[in-house]
C-alpha cells in the first residue's frame, strides 16, 4: 500500500515538474489576466493522497482555454467531475449532455426536467449564488467563480432548499 502511495505522490511531482517546464502561460497568470480569484492551488501536499487520474488542471490550447469542474447534486449527495470543458461553450449544453439519460442516482426524479434545475456557485464567504447566466459561454462570467484546487464547483438543485443537504 505505502508503494502505490509513493508511487501516486511521484507521479503528482513529476506532473508538476512539466507543468513548470511547459511554455504556455501559467494558470496564475491566465486566472490573473481574467480576474478569475484562486483559493488553494494544486501542490502534492494538498492532494496527497488524490487518486492520479482526478488530478486535472486548466489548459490552454489552441482552440482555447479547457478547464475541470465539479457538478454537485446536494440532494443525492452525488457528483459528476468534468475533466475538461471548453471555455467557449454554455454550461446548459453540458447540463443537458449529462442529463441525456437520467442518472440512476436520481430516484426521485429531481433532474429530468432540465429547464427545472438551478444551477449555484459559492463566493469567497461560503454564500451560495444562482446562476443565471447558464446559457452564454463559459468565458464570459468565468471572473464570478472561485477556482478551488484548480477546479470550479456548481451546484444543481431543484430548488435552493436543496443546497442545504451540504455538509
Amino acid at each position: 500500500h505505502d508503494g502505490e502511495l509513493l508511487k501516486e505522490k511521484q507521479w503528482i511531482e513529476e506532473v508538476l515538474e512539466k507543468q513548470k517546464k511547459s511554455h504556455q502561460p501559467s494558470i496564475h497568470t491566465i486566472c490573473k489576466s481574467r480576474s478569475i480569484t484562486i483559493m488553494d492551488e494544486f501542490t502534492p501536499e494538498t492532494i496527497f493522497p488524490c487518486h492520479p487520474s482526478l488530478f486535472e488542471k486548466p489548459t490552454a490550447e489552441n482552440d482555447g482555454m479547457f478547464w475541470p469542474f465539479i457538478f454537485v447534486y446536494p440532494y443525492y449527495r452525488q457528483a459528476d467531475f468534468i475533466q475538461r470543458f471548453n471555455e467557449e461553450n454554455c454550461l446548459l449544453e453540458l447540463i443537458y449532455t449529462v442529463f441525456e439519460e437520467s442518472p440512476e442516482w436520481d430516484l426521485e426524479k429531481q433532474y429530468s426536467n432540465i429547464n427545472a434545475i438551478e444551477v449555484y456557485y459559492q463566493d469567497k464567504l461560503g454564500q451560495y449564488h444562482r446562476l443565471k447566466e447558464v446559457d452564454v459561454p463559459l468565458k464570459k462570467i468565468l471572473n464570478r467563480f472561485i477556482l478551488r484546487g484548480n477546479v470550479f464547483t456548481f451546484f444543481l438543485v431543484k430548488s435552493k432548499n436543496h443546497l442545504n443537504h451540504i455538509k
